[in-house]
């Protein structure tokens, strides 16, 4: 069984999104540099430790990570006029239900929507499993 230390071998969430932000530089993906961003900043306001694996955890960050997206809004419209706040928001939200195993019909439906296309590109850049490499 992967532990936290698997998933998150980086020794903080700001060493985390550090490395998530170089990798989604190199797409130059607007949408997805804010999107990463804001993607952990509910992890610490929603820290505990989990009963199952006494290892930390944090249900619903990306639901908190969505909300400020929306909170912030005009503020990233004033930095990237061509983000799209509704993208960013979606892919903060959705990043980890691709990740973690979902049914057939639950992957349809966020495939159906608009910002599917680059989700993988974001979920990948923030698996600290695998090398990042992107290629249009």
């Amino acid at each position: 069984m992967l532990t936290f230390q698997h998933y998150h071998p980086e020794a903080s969430a700001f060493k985390h999104n550090m490395i998530v932000s170089t990798r989604l530089e190199k797409t130059g993906i607007i949408n997805l540099i804010f999107a990463r961003f804001f993607h952990n900043f509910g992890k610490e306001p929603l820290k505990e430790i989990s009963k199952e694996t006494e290892y930390p955890t944090a249900l619903g960050h990306a639901y908190f990570a969505e909300s400020l997206v929306s909170k912030y809004k005009d503020r990233i419209l004033s930095l990237a006029p061509n983000a799209d706040v509704e993208k960013n928001s979606k892919n903060c939200r959705d990043h980890m239900k691709i990740k973690n195993r979902m049914k057939k019909k639950q992957i349809e439906k966020i495939k159906s929507k608009g910002h599917y296309k680059k989700l993988p590109v974001f979920t990948k850049a923030d698996n600290m499993l695998s090398e990042f490499e992107y290629g249009n």
